[in-house]
């Protein structure tokens, strides 16, 4: 999918920024300063460069986890355009201008340029509805590992006070997958087309509640998207290693790793009860293709059916 909005303007003025816990560095119109990642801070200095330099003032910052989330809300809540890169092409992109020393200061002047470079798109008001579900739900995919690990510790404690330890601590954090769960279908139910597409998802065989939330809040662009843009968002589309007569094996890279994870596992189900993916598997299998490759191919299909199903159907959360 095309990461560009309408053309940029001449006089756009790219703001790169730097994010770590404690500081925030800039680089803007070939300025460079430091200021506290506190919200008191951040809402002076980008108030001052509004002030200055008016619409033209365009922030951008790598996507590297929520030390930027302070920076992004306080943007969106003074009507600033800020954008989210991804932190390799960033990197590449680095590299491609034979900058190879990696400093905050250098970072902030690469970021600048690489956003003045692609004209990446900006984030909308439904960012703030997209951070809390994503963070709601990474929490409750946390506790449900730490439940599947509890679980399979069962047999390796044959000691009975110990074993019901075990199980109330499982069933304490089932209770709070259950909230988390329960949240989280509050948001989807906030917006009609997202519960539309909620409802489309779940009539799926191999589609749980679970796999479902998982494409509405790490795969927005559902419905909006062609078979191989999906495939490669979600990490699953095979990537070619060839070279002149070289043929190399093709691997699955990138893409976002909790959505992967979900797709996976609707994946193993619908390889057994799904009728449209259930000979598929069981041809690959036969072919001698490995159970995990057989189940990625299974995902990607599965992934593209679901988004042909979404088409027409905007998620917005």
């Amino acid at each position: 999918m095309k990461n560009t909005c309408s053309p940029k303007p001449l006089n756009r003025i790219d703001a790169g920024v730097d994010v770590s816990k404690a500081t925030l560095d800039f680089a803007v119109d070939g300025n460079l300063f430091q200021i506290s990642n506190t919200a008191t801070e951040i809402r002076k200095k980008l108030s001052e460069l509004s002030h200055k330099y008016g619409e033209a003032l365009r922030v951008s910052c790598e996507s590297t986890g929520r030390y930027g989330h302070t920076l992004i809300a306080i943007c969106l809540e003074l009507g600033i355009q800020i954008c989210q890169l991804n932190p390799s092409e960033v990197r590449e992109f680095a590299k491609s201008q034979k900058l190879l020393a990696k400093t905050d200061r250098i970072d902030a002047k690469i970021i600048a340029q690489f956003s003045s470079y692609s004209n990446p798109r900006p984030l909308g008001a439904e960012w703030k509805g997209r951070q809390e579900a994503a963070c709601i739900h990474s929490r409750m995919r946390a506790l449900v590992a730490i439940v599947a690990a509890q679980k399979a510790s069962l047999d390796h404690f044959p000691d009975k006070s110990v074993h019901r330890e075990i199980l109330s601590t499982i069933r304490t954090l089932d209770l709070k997958i259950a909230r988390y769960e329960k949240r989280l279908l509050e948001i989807v139910a906030e917006n009609a087309a997202s519960q539309e597409l909620y409802n489309t998802l779940i009539k799926e065989p191999g589609v749980g509640p679970r796999t479902a939330l998982a494409l509405l809040v790490h795969l927005p662009e559902l419905g909006s998207l062609d078979r191989s843009e999906a495939a490669a968002l979600a990490g699953i589309a095979p990537m070619n290693r060839d070279s002149g007569k070289f043929r190399g094996k093709r691997y699955i890279q990138g893409g976002r790793k909790l959505l992967r994870c979900a797709l996976y596992s609707a994946a193993v189900v619908a390889a057994r009860f799904n009728p449209l993916f259930k000979p598929f598997y069981q041809r690959l299998r036969e072919s001698g293709k490995p159970a995990k490759v057989a189940y990625i191919a299974v995902a990607r299909k599965l992934l593209i059916r679901l988004n042909t199903l979404a088409k027409n159907r905007p998620c917005e959360i």
